[in-house]
C-alpha cells in the first residue's frame, strides 16, 4: 500500500499512480471520485492448497539465491 497526500486528501492505495494521474488529467472531478471509479473493495486471495508445496519450494530457492547474491556482493569485504 502507498500513502499519498494530494490536494488536501490522504489516500492509501496500491494504485496511487493511475489514480493521481486520472485526477490531475481532469478525468475525474476529485481524488475521491477517481478512487471510487478505479479501485474495488479489498480482496484477499488464498493460495490453492494443492500448489502450496511448490510455492514453498520456490520461496526456499528464491531465498537461497538472494543469500548467494549477498555473499557474492560481499566477496571482497573482510568477514565480520
Amino acid at each position: 500500500m502507498v500513502r499519498h497526500h494530494f490536494i488536501g486528501v490522504d489516500v492509501e492505495t496500491g494504485m496511487g499512480g493511475p489514480v493521481l494521474l486520472g485526477t490531475t488529467a481532469s478525468a475525474f472531478a476529485s481524488l475521491p471520485d477517481a478512487m471510487a471509479a478505479m479501485t474495488g473493495g479489498p480482496h484477499m486471495f488464498q493460495p490453492a492448497v494443492d500448489t502450496a508445496a511448490i510455492h514453498s519450494r520456490r520461496l526456499a530457492a528464491f531465498e537461497a539465491l538472494q543469500q548467494t547474491a549477498r555473499a557474492i556482493r560481499n566477496i571482497d569485504s573482510p568477514e565480520t
